[in-house]
């Protein structure tokens, strides 16, 4: 894997902005806890407010974080670690074994088995994976049985996470035939015209530019049957933001999204919305302004509100 100039570059900035400080502040709460040692989580959560945060250590905030803490088991100094960028492994080792991106990636699979409605013949979009030639719909477990499922994706040599190619373009999952389609999302002129019951985004719009992402809305309006469906999930800027002020969460995001503003352009393209919901709720770190990964930890679900997400979801209609 090669990461590019840029995203070391901001990467570098990133955590020299926040480390120096953080671990001066993580340091004093550190010698606190070895002093007066503690495994009571609501003074925890007031040295962590009081020494970490640099917050008062009102009745919401405490209540908030002691919350977490339960909900985690994180019971002790180690707590303070989730507020770290750490790379995914240090963050593993550093948290107990609790890892914020698996818990994501356990949030999207409750989406994806419990908000995403039927269709005989659905768009796979961004959906091809290393070791799992069915797909990401179908092995997230996806309920229903569709007759086929098309997977849109780069070629293996072209994606980030470079794997091998099936061994088949095309074969049967279960009762679903599946099918492999190479090429940009944007582009789908494979399909005629009001042929598709169901497309899935899952977590791909943002690695396309706005420009490509809009053409991708309206190729899916076309090739979508009337009333048929397109579901995406995609980052959150609005939390995003907290964990990655200077560029954006991976370095392969073109572009990543608030609820409202991509919920703006569908509809202007011609689409109706459905539902909307969050992923991984973050209420806590979004109203401290930090990042905590016992948060996303502890928040397994699909929330109401999708500004609180570390991802959203939109369910929308061909109009």
């Amino acid at each position: 894997m090669v990461l590019s100039s840029k995203y070391k570059f901001n990467r570098l900035i990133r955590y020299g902005f926040f480390f120096p400080l953080d671990a001066l502040k993580s340091c004093l709460f550190l010698l606190i806890s070895w002093l007066f040692p503690t495994n009571n989580p609501e003074k925890i959560s007031r040295r962590i407010s009081v020494l970490f945060l640099i917050k008062f250590p009102s009745k919401n905030l405490i209540g908030n974080l002691t919350n977490i803490l339960k909900k985690t088991q994180s019971l002790n100094y180690k707590a303070i670690y989730s507020f770290f960028m750490w790379p995914e492994k240090l963050e593993t080792k550093m948290l107990d074994g609790k890892n914020s991106l698996q818990s994501h990636h356990k949030a999207r699979k409750l989406l994806v088995q419990n908000y995403l409605p039927k269709g005989d013949f659905i768009l796979d979009v961004g959906g091809s994976g290393g070791g799992v030639p069915e797909g990401a719909l179908l092995n997230m477990g996806y309920p229903h049985s569709p007759k086929k499922v098309a997977i849109i994706d780069l070629p293996p040599e072209d994606q980030f996470w470079q794997h091998k190619r099936p061994k088949q373009s095309k074969y049967m999952h279960n009762l679903t035939e599946v099918s492999y389609v190479y090429d940009g999302m944007a582009n789908l002129s494979t399909f005629a015209d009001g042929s598709v019951d169901g497309i899935w985004s899952g977590q791909s719009i943002e690695h396309v530019t706005k420009d490509i992402a809009q053409q991708f809305l309206k190729e899916a309006c076309r090739v979508l049957k009337p009333g048929g469906w397109l579901c995406l999930d995609t980052p959150n800027r609005k939390i995003a933001k907290i964990a990655c002020r200077f560029g954006y969460l991976h370095p392969e995001h073109f572009y990543e999204y608030e609820p409202n503003e991509l919920l703006a352009i569908c509809l202007k393209l011609g689409f109706k919305l459905k539902e909307k919901k969050s992923v991984s709720p973050m209420p806590f770190s979004k109203s401290i302004k930090r990042f905590c990964k016992l948060e996303l930890c502890s928040n397994v679900s699909v929330g109401e509100i999708p500004e609180d997400g570390f991802s959203f979801f939109l369910h929308l209609v061909k109009a």
